[in-house]
């Protein structure tokens, strides 16, 4: 019986089970194999949700710094050096940049990073959006700046050059500001993503 937790559950309480953890791989997998040993239509049709909601979550992963590990492990070599170099908050040196082009692209990116203070003074009044629309938008224009300059590629870079930058807090917004980001017409190349993966890391976090 120690192999199966849920085995006094009655389906009612597996099913509020699986609405409080669907964001939990582990608590998911063993819900599952109880489900397996009930014969009743109600069980056979929890399992079929519980499945679709492991399949859109990273396996084996557990913690919120692993998932930013596994993140990290698929970023492009220049990726990683602009993210390791972010924020830019002094003026870039006129004359030492290798062309005109890149000399204006570090001017605009220390331009662009001088509103992170700002913003994140307006993360603290907290994250919703109908109250505080005004660091959505600033926090958008910083990611679709990167995005549309070709600093960053994709969703990996973008999370973790927007975590870098304006901390922890804004993580539960990251999703919709990469998903934005992409979307603004003055976005040339539009990265490849996954959409599942973009949206469920809402629910790993």
């Amino acid at each position: 019986m120690s192999e199966r937790p849920f085995f006094t559950y009655s389906i009612e309480a597996l099913e509020k089970l699986f609405d409080s953890s669907r964001g939990n791989l582990a608590t998911l997998q063993t819900l599952g194999a109880e489900l397996l040993f009930r014969n009743s239509t109600k069980a056979a049709e929890l399992l079929v949700r519980v499945q679709q909601a492991i399949s859109v979550l990273p396996q084996h992963v557990e913690e919120t710094d692993d998932v930013w590990t596994m993140l990290a492990q698929r970023l492009q070599n220049d990726e990683r050096l602009l993210i390791a170099r972010s924020p830019v908050l002094q003026p870039p040196v006129l004359g030492q940049q290798s062309s005109f082009w890149s000399e204006t692209l570090e001017m605009s990116r220390y331009e662009a990073h001088m509103s992170i203070p700002r913003l994140k003074g307006l993360l603290r009044q907290g994250l919703n959006i109908h109250h505080n629309s005004e660091a959505y938008g600033l926090a958008l224009k910083l990611g679709g700046f990167e995005l549309r300059n070709n600093g960053i590629r994709g969703w990996p870079g973008f999370a973790l050059l927007l975590r870098k930058l304006l901390g922890d807090v804004i993580t539960p917004w990251l999703p919709s500001l990469f998903l934005a980001a992409v979307a603004l017409p003055d976005l040339a190349d539009v990265p490849e993503f996954d959409l599942e993966e973009v949206l469920s890391f809402r629910q790993i976090l």
